[in-house]
């Protein structure tokens, strides 16, 4: 049976199913990942790990995992995910319809740039500034053994404590975007300064600042 011009059509476009919606990030929704500072002061760094908020931003929810790793490096994409900051790609740790965490290229120069976020080939754009650091640490500390500072296990007068952070700047010697920070110290070019509410701690209470590791993006205090 011939089937009429129009009716060919209708049925062809029924046989593509629905388009798959493009991916939108939030005006503003480029933030730190440890600080989640709202616009306008949602400033970024090279090397930082950030947070991309919107819809749309993948198909499934999915963290980076061992096989993920490309010659040791984080992904470039995740799960269909890419990012891009102009035309240079960031590397991927976690992807969701509602958020992204990447690594800002080690590369970026400071000032304004077009970030991207592509599914599949659908892209959404966004503004985001770049400056030389945006340092902000997550909110917990944690004993030497690893388990969280709180009320029922408080710190103690004289222990180690040790505290993460992002987006404090470059370190020596410097690391490609998305590798993971070897066992050995690597150390940020800056000395830091410490306080525990308005105590400044003594430069030699300050005993390592540079990346965590085995980790990519991600600095630690000791």
């Amino acid at each position: 049976m011939l089937v009429p011009p129009l009716v060919a059509a209708v049925l062809a476009a029924a046989d593509l199913g629905p388009r798959p919606a493009a991916p939108i990030i939030n005006p503003g929704g480029i933030v730190n990942a440890a600080t989640n500072r709202p616009a306008p002061d949602n400033f970024v760094s090279p090397g930082a790990i950030i947070s991309i908020y919107g819809t749309g931003l993948a198909a499934v929810t999915r963290e980076v995992r061992p096989e993920d790793l490309d010659n040791g490096f984080l992904p470039e994409t995740l799960a269909g995910v890419a990012v891009f900051f102009g035309g240079v790609p960031g590397h991927v740790f976690y992807v969701s319809p509602l958020q992204i965490n990447a690594q800002v290229p080690t590369t970026l120069q400071p000032g304004e740039w077009e970030a991207r976020v592509r599914v599949e080939r659908l892209e959404s754009r966004e503004r985001v500034v770049v400056r030389p650091y945006s340092p902000g640490l997550f909110g917990v500390a944690r004993h030497a053994g690893g388990t969280l500072v709180s009320r029922a296990a408080p710190a103690r007068p004289g222990e180690f404590l040790l505290f993460f952070g992002t987006g404090f700047g470059p370190t020596r010697p410097p690391l490609l975007a998305g590798a993971l920070a070897p066992h050995e110290p690597i150390w940020l070019t800056t000395r830091i300064e410490a306080r525990i509410a308005d105590l400044t701690l003594a430069a030699e209470d300050v005993y390592y600042w540079g990346l965590a590791p085995g980790f990519a993006g991600l600095y630690q205090f000791n």
